[in-house]
Protein backbone atom coordinates (compact mmCIF):
# COMPACT_ATOMS: atom_id res chain seq x y z
CA UNK A 1 0.00 0.00 0.00
CA UNK A 2 3.01 2.29 0.01
CA UNK A 3 2.17 2.96 -3.63
CA UNK A 4 -1.36 4.07 -2.75
CA UNK A 5 -2.77 7.57 -2.71
CA UNK A 6 -4.96 8.62 0.20
CA UNK A 7 -8.10 10.07 -1.34
CA UNK A 8 -10.05 10.81 1.82
CA UNK A 9 -10.40 9.84 5.44
CA UNK A 10 -12.88 10.46 8.20
CA UNK A 11 -11.86 9.18 11.60
CA UNK A 12 -11.04 5.52 11.06
CA UNK A 13 -12.54 5.34 7.58
CA UNK A 14 -10.05 5.56 4.72
CA UNK A 15 -10.38 5.63 0.94
CA UNK A 16 -7.27 5.00 -1.16
CA UNK A 17 -6.39 4.58 -4.81
CA UNK A 18 -3.85 2.00 -5.92
CA UNK A 19 -2.09 1.82 -9.30
CA UNK A 20 -2.49 -1.94 -9.88
CA UNK A 21 -5.39 -4.35 -9.36
CA UNK A 22 -3.56 -6.89 -7.13
CA UNK A 23 -3.30 -4.21 -4.43
CA UNK A 24 -7.11 -3.91 -4.43
CA UNK A 25 -7.82 -7.64 -4.10
CA UNK A 26 -9.80 -8.74 -1.06
CA UNK A 27 -6.91 -10.59 0.60
CA UNK A 28 -4.59 -7.63 0.38
CA UNK A 29 -7.25 -5.19 1.57
CA UNK A 30 -8.06 -7.44 4.52
CA UNK A 31 -4.40 -7.62 5.56
CA UNK A 32 -4.05 -3.84 5.37
CA UNK A 33 -7.33 -3.28 7.22
CA UNK A 34 -6.18 -5.66 9.98
CA UNK A 35 -2.78 -3.93 10.24
CA UNK A 36 -4.48 -0.52 10.49
CA UNK A 37 -6.92 -1.81 13.11
CA UNK A 38 -4.00 -3.16 15.13
CA UNK A 39 -2.15 0.14 14.82
CA UNK A 40 -5.15 2.28 15.81
CA UNK A 41 -6.54 -0.22 18.33
CA UNK A 42 -10.01 -0.05 16.79
CA UNK A 43 -11.84 -1.38 13.72
CA UNK A 44 -11.03 0.45 10.49
CA UNK A 45 -13.01 0.86 7.29
CA UNK A 46 -10.88 0.74 4.15
CA UNK A 47 -12.13 1.38 0.64
CA UNK A 48 -9.72 0.75 -2.25
CA UNK A 49 -10.08 1.74 -5.89
CA UNK A 50 -7.77 1.11 -8.83
CA UNK A 51 -6.63 4.02 -10.97
CA UNK A 52 -3.79 6.32 -11.86
CA UNK A 53 -2.05 8.02 -8.98
CA UNK A 54 -2.04 11.79 -9.28
CA UNK A 55 -0.90 12.78 -5.82
CA UNK A 56 1.71 11.87 -3.26
CA UNK A 57 2.08 8.26 -2.22
CA UNK A 58 3.29 7.01 1.15
CA UNK A 59 6.59 5.90 -0.40
CA UNK A 60 7.11 9.33 -1.99
CA UNK A 61 6.58 11.03 1.38
CA UNK A 62 8.94 8.54 3.08
CA UNK A 63 11.60 9.11 0.41
CA UNK A 64 11.29 12.88 0.80
CA UNK A 65 11.60 12.63 4.59
CA UNK A 66 14.62 10.30 4.24
CA UNK A 67 16.31 12.78 1.87
CA UNK A 68 15.66 15.64 4.30
CA UNK A 69 17.15 13.65 7.21
CA UNK A 70 20.20 12.85 5.07
CA UNK A 71 20.67 16.53 4.20
CA UNK A 72 20.41 17.42 7.90
CA UNK A 73 22.94 14.71 8.82
CA UNK A 74 25.40 15.95 6.21
CA UNK A 75 25.02 19.55 7.37
CA UNK A 76 25.50 18.56 11.03
CA UNK A 77 28.58 16.54 10.17
CA UNK A 78 30.13 19.34 8.12
CA UNK A 79 29.43 21.86 10.91
CA UNK A 80 30.93 19.69 13.67
CA UNK A 81 34.12 21.34 15.06
CA UNK A 82 35.94 18.01 15.44
CA UNK A 83 35.16 17.08 11.84
CA UNK A 84 36.31 20.51 10.71
CA UNK A 85 39.62 19.95 12.52
CA UNK A 86 40.10 16.59 10.81
CA UNK A 87 39.33 18.10 7.43
CA UNK A 88 41.62 21.11 7.76
CA UNK A 89 44.48 19.82 9.91
CA UNK A 90 44.77 16.34 8.46
CA UNK A 91 43.51 16.85 4.91
CA UNK A 92 40.51 14.65 5.52
CA UNK A 93 37.45 14.45 3.37
CA UNK A 94 33.88 13.33 3.84
CA UNK A 95 32.85 10.50 1.56
CA UNK A 96 29.30 11.55 0.55
CA UNK A 97 27.78 8.06 0.45
CA UNK A 98 29.17 7.23 3.88
CA UNK A 99 26.87 9.68 5.67
CA UNK A 100 23.78 8.00 7.13
CA UNK A 101 21.14 9.70 9.26
CA UNK A 102 20.17 8.14 12.57
CA UNK A 103 16.55 7.05 12.37
CA UNK A 104 14.38 8.45 15.14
Amino acid sequence: MQQSQLLEHDGLSFKVRVPIRPLAEAGTVTKVRDALASYFGAPVRLSVEVGSIDGQTAIAVANQQRAERLDEARAALEADPFVQTLLTDFGGRIVPDSVKPIDP
